[in-house]
């Protein structure tokens, strides 16, 4: 065999053989290099900037209430835990109740691709509104008519909630009943707002 070709394969062996063994990929199901998920058209209409704020009535005490975005936690686009080369958008605002400043009463909201989820650290995510979800054609709150409603139920501290929304003006109004029942405990309606995006 020909000198320079014996160097050939022991120089080429060697290099192989200095070369680090493939690292596993740390990375969970279904994921690839090049999948970014943006928040949907409709649940982007929800990313309300501070001094957003809303003003409701409770029609069964007849107190006044405030809800304003009081701080924009989060935004832009975040990697995946299990895929590194993958992103999704999210957007997390803070609205605080002005009847109540105790940071109890501070909500936290998390706009996830195609979901909006309330105090996604307190009660697990709860989704109150998809981009899928069905909707009521128009609904009559307080002194006009708003379009497409989606009404979501939820229930916290023993009570319950239904939650009416639309993506235009974000929380038209809401009904809180004792326990599980059908009494009524509070209705509070939108009598004004000033929306900032």
């Amino acid at each position: 065999m020909n000198f320079r070709a014996i160097i050939g394969v022991v120089l080429l062996g060697s290099f192989f053989s200095c070369q680090k063994p493939p690292q596993p990929e740390m990375k969970g199901p279904n994921c690839n290099d090049t999948q970014t998920k943006y928040i949907s058209s409709e649940i982007s209409n929800f990313k309300f900037k501070k001094g957003t704020y809303w003003v409701y009535i409770d029609s069964i005490s007849l107190l006044i209430d405030t809800m304003k975005v009081d701080s924009v936690l989060g935004y832009g686009l975040r990697s995946y835990q299990y895929c590194p080369n993958n992103f999704h958008e999210i957007y997390v605002f803070q609205v605080n109740v002005q009847s109540d400043i105790s940071a109890g009463s501070r909500d936290q909201y998390l706009l996830d691709e195609n979901t909006i989820k309330l105090n996604p650290r307190t009660e697990d995510a709860h989704g109150f509104y998809y981009d899928n979800s069905s909707k009521i054609d128009s609904m009559f709150v307080y002194d006009r008519y708003y379009k497409s409603i989606v009404t979501s139920t939820h229930e916290f501290d023993g009570d319950k909630a239904i939650l009416y929304t639309n993506s235009s003006y974000g929380f038209l109004r809401k009904d809180v009943f004792f326990g599980t029942s059908n009494q009524i405990k509070s209705k509070k309606l939108l009598i004004d707002k000033f929306i900032v995006r």
